[in-house]
């Protein structure tokens, strides 16, 4: 979500409210006008369904391209037995800065190239197919058999961008950590074309995305490094919370949110982790989650805001479209599984959290070093003080009243205006288990000892 969204969503609500309104004050006026109450109320569903549904289709819109540059790759999942195929558009020297991170977020190598580009530039952008010419195509050996390649495109003439592509392994190990690569392609693109968020270019039905979109994200390892961008949600939050469950001398496998859409991909894991920001889901991704967890397995969520919106697969796009899932279907997902859920109370603010005092002795909560009620207080990141306040935060989730009444709210932030994230845990009679931290700026607080002995907790029957 953002505050353009929010926006949209109150205009829409307020003008709804006084149509309706209006239709009623006049229907009142005269108690023999029934009909007109009547007609009043088709009215209001009316445009409760259009607001519902506006985005379940969608149209192939041509976008005017004007650049000096144009750089994308073809597919940016690949398996570790391929290569990355780049392609490049324009006139004059490119200067490719290439950098190969591992699986735990840190830097595996570094290779440069130097090409002399001489294609033109395309000046017609797809919503479905994206780009029908082919550039100048330079292949790139991944040198890693799980983790990211950041490609940096450093052109003579135009624009720089940084490509980020995921390298998927297809072995399964007993931990898999999700990488959000839905949600990266929501938020993501390059050169001024159309988002899930930036739609004037292509404003009409669902969200489309072509798999060889360009996009721009500039991979940082923050750890490392010590700077953070303090409201980063994606691929730099997820290497912090990488590097705490290694920490923890956890061992896992990456994995990209299409893995999931396959259940026989999974099922002989223990556990799923799940990162700062998973808000793009499919259907079968939610079906195999929950058949996960109902048979024995285990669920961490290390983030917040998630299952936000739905993700459709077509033959060479994706369509993204949707907000608040509980009547989209997921229903069992989040309330069997996730039991906390994102409302835009406590959107942007930042708090610590406080303990609920009537849970402190459950198993999850053992071995605490300190008792103290309140924990997550500030950030990790020296450079974020004057922005994140606590590990609750960003964007937050909280304990739904229909969830299962097994979910154990464990401790809430402390956000003004009941904006806290809940973090809720539940046991299944097969074994399984959930821990929902259900906020997106968690990753600011790996460190603190509440939350490190929570997920440690989480972890032990595994790790033993």
């Amino acid at each position: 979500m953002n505050t353009q969204i929010v926006r949209k969503y109150l205009a829409l609500a307020i003008g709804s409210t006084l149509i309706f309104g209006s239709l009623l004050f006049f229907a009142t006026l005269d108690p023999h006008r029934s009909s007109l109450k009547s007609k009043a109320a088709n009215f209001a569903e009316k445009i409760i369904s259009w607001n519902k549904h506006k985005e379940k289709f969608f149209v192939d819109q041509n976008v005017f391209f004007k650049g000096e540059s144009l750089a994308f790759v073809s597919r940016n999942i690949i398996n570790e037995k391929d290569s990355v195929v780049l392609n490049l558009f324009g006139n004059g020297k490119v200067d490719i800065n290439i950098e190969f991170y591992n699986k735990f977020g840190t830097i595996h190598s570094r290779e440069k190239l130097t090409i002399v580009a001489d294609r033109k530039i395309p000046d017609i952008y797809s919503t479905l197919s994206g780009f029908s010419d082919k550039g100048e195509e330079i292949k790139i050996n991944p040198k890693v058999s799980n983790g990211w390649l950041d490609i940096e495109i450093n052109p003579s003439n135009g624009e720089k961008v940084n490509i980020p592509v995921f390298v998927e392994t297809r072995e399964v190990s007993d931990v898999l950590f999700v990488e959000s690569t839905d949600t990266l392609n929501a938020y993501v693109s390059a050169y001024g074309l159309p988002t899930k968020y930036f739609r004037e270019p292509a404003p009409l039905g669902a969200y489309t995305r072509p798999h060889s979109m360009p996009q721009n994200y500039d991979i940082v390892d923050f750890v490392t490094t010590g700077n953070a961008f303090c409201k980063d949600h994606l691929i730099n939050a997820d290497f912090v919370l990488k590097s705490f469950i290694r920490e923890l001398n956890c061992s896992y496998n990456c994995v990209s949110d299409h893995f999931l859409d396959e259940y026989s991909n999974f099922s002989s894991a223990k556990v799923l982790i799940f990162g700062a920001h998973n808000e793009y889901w499919t259907r079968k991704k939610a079906e195999n989650v929950r058949k996960f967890v109902h048979n024995g397995g285990r669920v961490l969520f290390l983030g917040g805001n998630t299952a936000w919106r739905v993700v459709e697969r077509s033959e060479g796009f994706d369509m993204i479209y949707g907000d608040n899932l509980l009547d989209e279907g997921f229903e069992d997902l989040i309330h069997q599984v996730l039991g906390s859920y994102y409302d835009i109370n406590g959107y942007n603010t930042f708090a610590p959290f406080r303990l609920n005092n009537e849970v402190v002795d459950h198993e999850i909560l053992s071995n605490l070093s300190s008792s103290k009620e309140l924990f997550a207080l500030g950030t990790d990141f020296p450079c974020c003080g004057m922005e994140i306040h606590g590990g609750s935060g960003l964007e937050t989730d909280k304990l739904l009243s229909g969830s299962h009444e097994s979910f154990v709210l464990l401790a809430s932030g402390e956000n003004s205006w009941g904006g806290g994230a809940e973090i809720v845990y539940r046991d299944f009679p097969n074994g399984g288990a959930v821990l929902n931290f259900g906020s997106v700026s968690l990753w600011h607080k790996t460190k603190d000892n509440v939350v490190r002995t929570l997920v440690s907790n989480f972890l032990d029957d595994f790790l033993r």
